[in-house]
């Protein structure tokens, strides 16, 4: 398991910036499994309760449905986000 992947905008925030940029990873990811002969795979974000602008991105990315949790790393609350991928 990944742990502690930090994407930080380099732009002015809430301009779309992390939804384009992660769709645009998960499909590469997606597109480069593939070509290795994988059909799927999961894809789990854990983000802080504090962190709305992740939550935001990961609910238009993944799943509108979280799983609350406690982060395993940082033992903060926090929201479990699961998306099959179909590659």
């Amino acid at each position: 398991m990944f742990s502690g992947w930090l994407c930080r905008s380099r732009g002015v925030p809430r301009q779309g910036l992390g939804n384009r940029d992660t769709g645009a990873g998960l499909n590469e990811l997606s597109n480069g499994l593939a070509r290795h002969g994988v059909k799927r795979f999961y894809v789990e974000a854990v983000i802080g309760t504090s962190n709305l602008a992740s939550i935001g991105v990961a609910t238009r990315l993944l799943s509108d449905a979280p799983v609350p949790t406690m982060d395993s790393v940082s033992g903060e609350p926090a929201l479990a986000f699961t998306k099959l991928v179909e590659c």
